[in-house]
């Protein structure tokens, strides 16, 4: 089932989602703060401040996969630490949370979210549920260079992926909102850790064979906003 997380109004204080995020710049004109706020953790907040606006983002959350996502979640963090180096302390995105995203994360205005969703139904709700997997894992840094994420790669159900995408985009493009990336590679972070990659650190990481159950998409999006941001890409 894909979601729709909102927050609340983005001149509260909190984080936004900071995975695969663009850096959205700003100014003190208009409502806008162009700071960037940083949590104890060491997360950036990139995406600026404006009254009125709610931050969010497309989803499916990864549901009914057990004790197999959790055994490669963590051979993928053990995996990680090690090329890596003691230097980067790892965060583990608790299993609960973890998602595959289908969007960039955006703003929209209040009035405007509930004919998001009905745009999001539209352009989803007619797509086949199908079983999507997991296999591998990589490295994948954000684009403001703020964090790193350890991400299980999609590996059946890619081209589903991707249909549910392009259809994201087109209810996304009513609002103005750039499509999501040509260069998609599909995964679901398990863990982070802050800045980007050193040069010449591989990104693909070296796993034993492992193979972990993902989200069965379909259905309706939802969401509201409010709640308390975090999570990434």
């Amino acid at each position: 089932m894909e979601s729709l997380a909102a927050y609340d109004d983005s001149e509260e204080e909190g984080e936004q989602p900071a995975a695969e995020e663009r850096n959205g710049g700003g100014d003190e004109r208009g409502g806008v703060h162009a700071e960037k706020e940083v949590s104890r953790d060491g997360r950036v907040r990139s995406f600026p401040h404006v009254k009125g606006n709610f931050p969010g983002f497309v989803f499916v959350p990864i549901i009914g996969a057990g004790d197999g996502l959790k055994a490669a979640a963590m051979q993928a963090v053990e995996a990680a630490a090690l090329v890596l180096g003691p230097s980067r302390v790892l965060h583990r995105i608790p299993l609960s949370e973890v998602h595959l995203s289908l969007s960039r994360t955006f703003a929209v205005r209040r009035p405007q979210i509930d004919s998001l969703v009905q745009l999001l139904r539209d352009q989803l709700h007619a797509l086949p549920r199908f079983t999507a997997t997991l296999s591998g894992a990589a490295l994948y840094t954000n684009d403001d260079a703020s964090r790193t994420f350890v991400g299980l790669r999609l590996d059946a159900g890619e081209k589903r992926t991707h249909m549910m995408v392009r259809g994201v985009d087109r209810a996304l493009d009513t609002f103005r909102v750039p499509p999501y990336y040509s260069d998609l590679s599909f995964h679901v972070s398990v863990a982070w850790t802050t800045g980007a990659l050193e040069p010449g650190t591989p990104s693909v990481l070296n796993l034993a064979p492992l193979a972990a159950g993902a989200a069965e998409p379909g259905g309706e999006p939802g969401g509201e906003p409010g709640g308390e941001p975090g999570g990434e890409p």
